[in-house]
């Protein structure tokens, strides 16, 4: 038997690797991870001369505020953003029209999200009314939602168009303008959580301006609400709409649950937490995003790109995980003192439960690959609902730390069911075939947009 060279098979290897990182599912995967990457590196340096600089209950005040604007930006997004990937591709001529549209609506839902949000904050988050003046507050909250809403729908017009080099662009500009800001503000006015916010704030503005120029050849003059209501697109989008509410909801309401039970400087030191153990989420949701991307547009693929995205977003995010649980004394050190003392813990159980969140949300979008309208909601209720509850439960006798516990026992228990429902399927050769039921009726959809001339629109 003739062995093959050392060399030759390191060859091989490395053709194939570089084969497999050609393909767009992984392409676009490594942009998002970088965008991921380097909008997280800056985030982290944000938040650790936001510590650095200001007072701890200023902080606790200013993410919470900034959590604030973040929920009521993701409640705006009404599912509309996954439908546009799910269905611009089938839209032909129309898509820009579409496209603007979708645009449009959330920024405006945003805004009014934001109004709403700010005129009950003395029932639902009145440890904010400590931060600033009430006109200046919900100003800076208004603003804030609509701008946030803005960019997220951005990202996702950039990356239904198999492009997310405009996303890299903007996190890039929000992570420097917002880091280099907060210094200014610190050197010129009190140091008051209200600069942190308006940093965020002004910084945001900024990306949103820039997503704008950087993908204006896919949007349209016109908008078309009627292309809305067409077909499937809104029950599409319906159903994502409450899973991406029940998926979202821990980390948006859990720095309101901390600074209302645990107070301000508490809330400081589980968000810096939080915010380090989201550099360890980004890696699943970038592969999960392009997963949706590439899956839109290949009609029974779902099996083998869920294979690969398993196998990509495992072989990043393991590492990760040790490295932030060794690491983290080391981490929130950079913080200051405090929040190493305060926040280990907290840390290491979130950056545990980054492994069952990577499954979880894969099968996640699995569904809405295959349009799985009650699986999507399942599975997000699940979690989502698990850990809120669980933590509530925990928060008074365990702190953030109980806090964090229930959110990795929530992500646990649904990955565990999955994994055993989909090795199930797996051998049976169930995998990535669409369900019918889930499915009916959404052709029609693909028709309608088809329709009509990219003119139409008021």
């Amino acid at each position: 038997m003739t062995r093959r060279p050392v060399a030759a098979t390191g060859r091989a290897v490395a053709a194939r690797a570089l084969a497999r990182a050609r393909l767009p599912l992984f392409a676009n995967a490594f942009v998002l991870l970088g965008n991921s990457g380097v909008t997280a590196a800056l985030g982290f340096l944000f938040w650790t001369l936001a510590a650095r600089l200001y007072p701890p209950a200023e902080v606790g005040l200013a993410s919470a505020a900034i959590s604030s604007a973040l929920f009521v930006a993701t409640l705006a997004q009404l599912g509309l953003p996954y439908a546009l990937i799910r269905f611009a591709p089938s839209a032909g001529l129309r898509r820009p029209v579409l496209t603007s549209t979708v645009v449009v609506v959330v920024t405006l839902a945003s805004a009014l999200g934001a109004v709403i949000f700010v005129a009950g904050a003395d029932i639902w988050a009145f440890a904010l009314r400590e931060m600033a003046p009430p006109l200046v507050l919900a100003a800076a909250i208004v603003a804030l939602g609509a701008a946030t809403g803005a960019s997220i729908v951005l990202v996702y017009v950039a990356v239904g168009a198999r492009d997310a080099r405009p996303a890299l662009a903007a996190g890039i500009t929000q992570g420097v303008v917002k880091s280099v800001l907060i210094v200014l503000f610190a050197a010129t006015f009190a140091r008051l959580g209200l600069a942190v916010l308006l940093a965020w704030l002004i910084a945001t503005i900024a990306a949103v301006l820039l997503q704008l120029g950087l993908v204006r050849a896919l949007l349209a003059a016109r908008v078309d609400f009627h292309l809305l209501r067409l077909g499937s697109f809104l029950r599409y989008s319906a159903g994502n709409y409450a899973g991406d509410l029940a998926w979202a909801a821990p980390g948006l309401l859990f720095p309101l649950l901390v600074v209302g039970t645990l107070g301000a400087e508490e809330n400081a030191y589980f968000y810096v937490a939080w915010a380090v153990a989201s550099l360890l989420v980004a890696i699943p949701s970038a592969v999960a995003t392009s997963f949706l991307a590439e899956g839109s547009g290949a009609h029974g693929a779902t099996g083998p790109h869920l294979r690969r995205a398993f196998g990509l977003a495992l072989v990043l995010v393991v590492p990760a995980i040790v490295v932030c649980w060794a690491g983290a004394p080391v981490l929130l050190g950079l913080f200051g003192a405090p929040y190493a003392a305060n926040g280990v813990e907290t840390l290491r159980l979130l950056a545990i439960a980054a492994l069952p969140l990577s499954l979880n949300i894969l099968h996640l979008t699995a569904a809405r690959v295959d349009r799985m309208m009650r699986r999507i909601i399942g599975i997000a209720s699940a979690t989502g609902g698990g850990a809120l509850v669980i933590g509530a439960a925990l928060v008074q006798q365990y702190g953030a730390v109980g806090i964090a516990l229930g959110y990795l026992v929530a992500h646990l228990m649904v990955a565990t069911i999955l994994t055993a429902e989909w090795w199930l399927r797996s051998r049976t050769g169930a995998i990535g075939r669409r369900a019918g039921p889930a499915t009916h009726g959404m052709r029609s959809t693909d028709h309608d947009l088809k329709a009509g001339s990219p003119g139409d629109g008021v």
